[in-house]
C-alpha cells in the first residue's frame, strides 16, 4: 500500500506557512527560462483505491487541538486501509496491465501546461525568457492512478503525477514545491483498459491540474490573489 496517514497531513498544515518572496528576492525574477521537465527517472506507484473520511481534517478546521486530530487520522487510517486492502483483492489481477497501459509520464504535456498558465498570469507573463539567469524547473517524480473523489459505489481511478518543482538563480534556491496534478476523468479498472484514449488524455488533464497549483503557490509567494 502506498498512501501515507492523513495525520501526516494535517499536522503538516498546521505547522507549515508560506512566506512572501522579499523585494530582493523578486528582483532575482526579473527573467526566468523554463526548463523542459523531465521525467525519465519517475517512479510508477500502483493504485491507490483510498479515499479519506476526512476526520482528522474536521478536527482540525474545528480547532480541536492536535490529539483530537491525530485520533481521526488513526481512524481516517483504518478506513483507508480497509479500502486499498478490498481493492487489491479485488483487482490486483489487473495492476501489471495497469502498470503497462500508465508506461511513463509524458513530461511535454506539463511543459506545454505551465507555459499556458504562466503566460497569462500578471506576474509571470513578460517574465518568461530564455537562457535567463533564474530557472524554473520540474522533475515528475511519481505517476499512477489514484481514486476519484466522486462517490459512487466502485472505485473510480484516475492517472495522477507528482513533481518536484525548483527555482533557482544559480547561487540561491528561490522556491522549492512538491505538487500533484490528477486528471479529470475517472473509471474503473476494468474500462481504463478498453479504454485507448484514457491514459494519454489523464496524463493531459493532470498536467493541467499540476500546471494550475503550480500558479497558486507561486501566485502566494509573490503575495498577489
Amino acid at each position: 500500500m502506498n498512501f501515507r496517514p492523513v495525520s501526516v497531513f494535517i499536522t503538516a498544515l498546521l505547522i507549515s506557512g508560506c512566506t512572501t518572496w522579499t523585494p530582493a528576492q523578486k528582483a532575482k525574477l526579473a527573467q526566468i527560462e523554463l526548463v523542459p521537465a523531465t521525467g525519465a527517472n519517475a517512479v510508477y506507484k500502483e493504485p491507490d483505491a483510498t479515499l479519506s473520511p476526512g476526520i482528522a481534517e474536521f478536527e482540525a478546521r474545528q480547532g480541536a487541538g492536535i490529539l483530537p486530530v491525530l485520533a481521526g487520522g488513526i481512524l481516517d487510517l483504518g478506513v483507508m486501509t480497509f479500502q486499498q486492502v478490498r481493492f487489491e483483492l479485488a483487482e490486483s489481477k489487473r495492476f501489471e496491465e495497469l502498470k503497462q497501459a500508465l508506461r511513463s509520464p509524458p513530461a511535454g504535456n506539463v511543459d506545454a501546461a505551465v507555459h499556458e498558465v504562466l503566460n497569462v498570469d500578471p506576474f509571470f507573463r513578460s517574465r518568461l525568457a530564455p537562457s535567463a539567469p533564474t530557472k524554473l524547473a520540474i522533475r515528475i517524480t511519481k505517476f499512477g492512478l489514484s481514486r476519484s473523489p466522486i462517490p459512487d459505489s466502485d472505485v473510480l481511478l484516475r492517472v495522477s503525477i507528482e513533481a518536484e518543482v525548483k527555482i533557482t538563480d544559480g547561487k540561491d534556491e528561490l522556491y522549492f514545491g512538491t505538487l500533484i496534478g490528477r486528471g479529470k476523468r475517472a473509471a474503473s479498472a476494468e474500462n481504463l483498459l478498453k479504454d485507448p484514449g484514457y491514459v494519454e488524455a489523464g496524463y493531459r488533464e493532470a498536467a493541467q491540474d499540476l500546471a494550475a497549483m503550480l500558479v497558486l503557490a507561486l501566485d502566494e509567494k509573490v503575495g498577489q490573489p
